[in-house]
């Protein structure tokens, strides 16, 4: 079946068919995925636009409507966008005349139309899935000739007029530098406002375009797509390219729209601008990240707003003869948001493949429990038992009456623990899902936040204390607790066991603390301290400790010596909020919602 076919008619369904859909093996093979996901990204940026009812407009908008209405035309879901678009058209007021958003709206489905007509032209020239027309200049000369210049996420191209012949301009990563000149044309004897184009290629000549009155628009719209590039480089993120796309072409109808008179931003194109050149504005954002980054993925991409990924599991494939596999087509990502659906992602792709959205509050842990069922424990206070296959909660688990804070399981899988903020703990038999015994309630505790089983045992995380547990009995064995130098109890954060120790993450009155105690005796070891307001992950590999930090950052830290490694990893924008491995060679960390995204980090790097 062709894939163009596919692509549209699966983009044309309702969304709860696509999910249904995208449970067929068929689709979810990694090749068909891969292509039909790439076709309708591309389809998304020509096709961007949904048609409204523009009759029965107020006389002005407020944010909360103008945010509204963008959505339903599906113009842009993000409100981190849509609130700096509507910065961009009203200036500095607080609401937005009618008159101007439907000159918006109107330059918004001339710059679709212009592109869409012209695609079929581009298309054999193209990458597919790659890049697509996201401007059309109008009749213009260059170099090249008559026609018309065509920017996509990649590059500029040249379509000559008549004869439709491809020119290739340049690549915007080649952008040396441009500069805005006066070019005398001899045919008419005359100046005509043009852009001069220079590369970084060594012996390239600069590439001159007769813009006339588009020259200073295409200046701006070059320079963000430009910088969107080199931020989706320097942070290994290839959403920023498609979110530069996006600005480019709101930045088009933005400047489309200002030559309308009544239009309130007629005056402040320039200052518009700004509010919707995101990366060509950014400084931070172009650093180059670590060596040890590998990948970002964008959980929250096309959502109205950023989550947080509260909560990650990755799953290995199964192969033919039934053992697990890191190279199966089957492997998968399961990311848990505040938003209370669970994103579930491609492990080889990194494509997002489906979501399951019936929880009322965040899914704050993951759990997978044999082959054919994932748990996702909720602040709605229950946990939904997900189906592998058909990504589904036929069952769920009820009996918890506060939030749902952590889960484990034993080493074969037959028995899982639960447990809520409020100290209680239910045993499960997996396959049943019948209660084993009754609740364990820890006693004075009001915080309890994460469980691990271990050789029989249950070590317990509260913000005071790590409590080991006997399953069987309820009883408390033994206690690691922590006071600093002035007496004051250190809050923990989270906690792992490693070879014969138990490292704990936690909030110091100053910094942020990671204590080493003897596994056995529980007896402190060392106390390192660590630059950051407290360290809310740890995940261990080989000879490491991965710290994830509520500032962000990675802590590397050596088992054997027991202290830190000289490199730390600027790895988020926001507290990493869950951490997990992935394939045996990747550490995978979770952000809070001002960031939103997880990065893939090598977990056998080079330190130097």
């Amino acid at each position: 079946m062709p894939i163009n076919f596919m692509a549209k008619v699966i983009a044309d369904l309702p969304q709860s068919d696509v999910e249904v859909v995208k449970r067929n093996p068929f689709y979810r093979s990694k090749e068909f995925l891969s292509k039909v996901e790439q076709k309708n990204c591309m389809r998304q940026q020509r096709l961007h636009y949904k048609e409204f009812d523009m009759d029965n407009l107020p006389d002005k908008l407020d944010l909360e409507d103008f945010i509204k209405r963008i959505q339903i035309m599906e113009i842009a879901m993000d409100k981190d966008v849509i609130e700096r678009l509507f910065k961009a058209l009203t200036v500095g007021n607080d609401e937005l005349l009618s008159d101007t958003f439907s000159s918006f709206v109107d330059s918004w489905k001339d710059n679709g139309t212009e592109t869409d007509a012209i695609y079929p032209h581009l298309q054999a020239h193209l990458k597919e899935g790659e890049e697509c027309p996201i401007k059309v200049s109008g009749l213009i000369s260059s170099g090249d000739g008559s026609g018309r210049l065509v920017l996509t996420q990649k590059r500029l191209v040249f379509l000559g007029d008549g004869n439709q012949k491809f020119h290739d301009v340049i690549n915007l990563t080649d952008i040396k530098r441009m500069e805005k000149i006066e070019h005398f044309t001899s045919l008419k004897s005359l100046y005509v406002a043009a852009l001069r184009i220079h590369s970084n290629k060594e012996g390239e000549k600069p590439y001159t375009v007769n813009l006339k009155s588009e020259r200073n628009s295409w200046q701006l719209l070059i320079t963000e797509m430009w910088n969107g590039r080199i931020v989706s480089h320097a942070q290994k993120d290839d959403q920023v390219i498609t979110e530069a796309a996006l600005n480019v072409m709101l930045l088009d109808a933005v400047i489309r729209s200002s030559e309308s008179q009544n239009a309130s931003h007629a005056r402040h194109v320039e200052s518009a601008a700004g509010h919707l050149s995101q990366f060509t504005h950014s400084t931070t954002k172009k650093k180059k990240s670590p060596n040890a980054l590998k990948h970002r993925i964008n959980p929250s991409f096309s959502e109205p707003m950023k989550s947080t990924v509260e909560a990650m599991i990755y799953i290995p494939g199964t192969s033919s003869d039934g053992s697990t596999s890191d190279d199966s087509d089957s492997c998968k990502l399961w990311c848990g948001m505040a938003s209370g659906k669970v994103k579930i992602f491609d492990g080889r792709t990194w494509m997002q493949e489906a979501e399951f959205c019936d929880a009322k509050d965040r899914v704050c842990c993951l759990m997978s429990v044999g082959t054919g069922s994932v748990w996702a424990g909720s602040f709605d206070t229950n946990i939904y038992i997900i189906d592998v296959d058909t990504y589904t909660a036929n069952k769920k688990i009820c009996d918890h009456s506060d939030f749902v804070s952590d889960m484990t399981v034993t080493a074969n899988k037959t028995v899982a623990y639960t447990c809520s903020l409020d100290g209680e703990i239910m045993i499960w038999n997996t396959i049943t899902l019948e209660k084993m015994q009754d609740s364990i309630k820890l006693p004075e505790c009001r915080s309890l936040t994460s469980i691990k089983w271990k050789d029989g045992k249950l070590w317990c995380c509260t913000k005071e204390a790590i409590r080991v547990i006997d399953p069987s009995t309820g009883d408390e064995l033994k206690r690691a607790v922590y006071m600093d130098e002035k007496k004051f109890p250190v809050q923990f954060d989270c906690f792992l066991t490693y070879e014969d120790k138990l490292w704990v993450g936690c909030t110091g009155s100053n910094n942020g603390k990671l204590l080493i105690f003897n596994e056995e005796t529980l007896e402190v070891i060392d106390t390192l301290r660590v630059s950051c307001r407290g360290i809310s992950k740890l995940v261990a590999v080989e000879n490491r400790i991965w710290a994830g930090s509520k500032q962000g950052k990675i802590h590397l830290f050596n088992t054997k010596t027991c202290r830190r490694e000289e490199k730390v990893l600027e790895a988020h924008e926001d507290a990493i909020r869950s951490m997990c491995m992935a394939a045996n060679q990747y550490i995978l960390t979770g952000s809070g919602s001002k960031d939103g995204k997880v990065a893939m980090w090598k977990a056998d790097f080079d330190n130097t």
